[in-house]
C-alpha cells in the first residue's frame, strides 16, 4: 500500500491506520455520535478535526474543547453558559457556553473522562434531548450539535468503578473509533520521520539526513508519547544538532537511549563460497582504507601489510589510482 498523507496531516501505511481512516470516513458521512480512545499523542484531535471536515457540517463551526483543563468549579458555566446576574461576577449579558457556540455545527470535548459525575446527567440531557440549561436559566434551550468525544482512559473500568456513568458512556460509544499507538504502526515511523524532517528543514533553515541505523533505531524504540513524542524528538533534534547527520548514537542520546552496541566490522547475511567471501571482504577493506589513507603506503599500515602486497592486490581487484595517489581511487572496469 502507498502511503497517504491526508489533509489534516494523517500519514500511514500500516494497514491498521487505513482501517482507522476507512471508518473515519463512514462516521463522517452520518450524523452520529463518536467516541475516540488510544494513548496520549496517537492523534485523537487530528481525527476529529478530518471527521468534521468530511462532514456535512464542514462548513459549520468546531469547538474544541479540552475538558481536563477547565477547573471544575467552572466547567459547568464553560460547557452550558449562564444567564446576567447567574452568580457573583457573571458578565452583565451572560454567555454562551461551548455547546451553544458549536450550535449547527460539530462539538470535540476532549479528555471526556475529566468531567465530574454532576454534569455527566447534564451532558446525558444533551446527548438525549439536545437541550441545554445555562446556568440561572428558568427554561432550556434547544441545539443542534454533533458530538465528538475523546479518551485516553478505559471508560469501561471507570464506569466498573462508579467513576462515570454507564449510560453516558453508551450514548458517546455509538460509533467508536480506536487509534493504534506509534510502536503498533511502525512501518509509518519512517513516513513521518520525513515528513516532519522537511516541515523543520523548512522551518530552520537546516538540513538533517537519518542514516538507515537512526531510523531503524527509531522503530525499535516504544514510543510513550506517540507521534507527538515523535514529532517533538525531531524538531529537538534539528534544534540542538551541530552534524547534518543523525546516526544511532545521536537518536539514543536524545531519547535517553543505551548507546548502541558497536557492531561486527565483518557481517554475513547469506552462505557464499569461502573463496568468494575472502576476495569480496579483502577487496572491500582494500578500497575503504586507500580512501581513508589516500596513499598506498598508509593504506598498508593500516591493514597491516607490506606495500608491495598492498599494490599488488589492489591491481588484481582492478582499483587504480586518478591520476595520482592524493587524487582518490576507483574501481577500473574489467570488461
Amino acid at each position: 500500500m502507498n502511503f497517504l498523507i491526508e489533509k489534516t496531516s494523517f500519514i500511514y501505511r500500516a494497514p491498521a491506520m487505513a482501517h482507522v481512516i476507512a471508518i473515519a470516513r463512514q462516521a463522517a458521512a452520518v450524523d452520529v455520535t463518536v467516541l475516540l480512545t488510544g494513548e496520549s499523542g496517537v492523534g485523537k484531535e487530528e481525527l476529529a478535526n478530518f471527521i468534521w471536515k468530511q462532514s456535512a457540517r464542514s462548513g459549520r463551526p468546531f469547538v474544541k474543547v479540552n475538558c481536563g483543563a477547565i477547573p471544575e468549579t467552572l466547567m459547568e458555566s464553560e460547557l452550558f453558559g449562564y444567564e446576567p446576574g447567574a452568580f457573583t461576577g457573571a458578565a452583565k449579558k451572560g454567555k454562551k457556553g461551548y455547546f451553544e457556540q458549536a450550535d449547527g455545527g460539530t462539538i470535540f470535548l476532549d479528555e471526556i473522562s475529566e468531567i465530574p459525575l454532576h454534569l455527566q446527567v447534564k451532558l446525558l440531557r444533551v446527548l438525549q434531548s439536545m437541550e441545554i440549561m445555562r446556568l440561572g436559566a428558568e427554561a432550556p434551550k434547544r441545539i443542534d450539535v454533533r458530538i465528538i468525544a475523546a479518551t485516553n482512559k478505559p471508560l469501561e473500568e471507570l464506569v466498573a468503578a462508579g467513576r462515570f456513568r454507564a449510560d453516558l458512556f453508551y450514548r458517546l460509544n455509538v460509533m467508536p473509533i480506536a487509534i493504534p499507538p506509534l510502536r503498533d504502526r511502525k512501518e509509518d515511523i519512517p513516513l513521518l520521520v520525513d515528513h516532519y524532517r522537511k516541515r523543520f528543514a523548512k522551518k530552520y533553515q537546516k538540513q538533517l539526513v537519518f542514516t538507515d541505523r537512526a531510523l531503524a533505531m527509531m522503530m525499535d524504540y516504544h514510543w510513550p508519547g506517540n507521534v507527538r513524542e515523535l514529532v517533538n524528538a525531531i524538531e529537538r533534534m534539528f534544534v540542538t544538532s551541530a552534524a547534518p547527520v543523525v546516526d544511532e548514537d545521536h537518536v539514543a542520546k536524545w531519547l535517553h537511549l543505551e548507546p548502541p552496541t558497536a557492531a561486527d566490522p565483518v557481517s554475513v547475511s547469506e552462505v557464499v563460497p569461502l573463496k568468494q567471501a575472502v576476495a569480496d571482504v579483502e577487496r572491500q577493506l582494500i578500497i575503504k582504507a586507500l580512501h581513508h589513507a589516500r596513499t598506498y603506503r598508509r593504506a598498508a599500515k593500516l591493514l597491516g601489510v607490506d606495500a608491495s602486497t598492498l599494490v599488488r592486490k589492489a591491481q588484481k581487484y582492478g582499483i587504480e589510482s586518478r591520476g595520482g595517489e592524493e587524487d582518490g581511487f576507483y574501481v577500473a572496469s574489467r570488461d
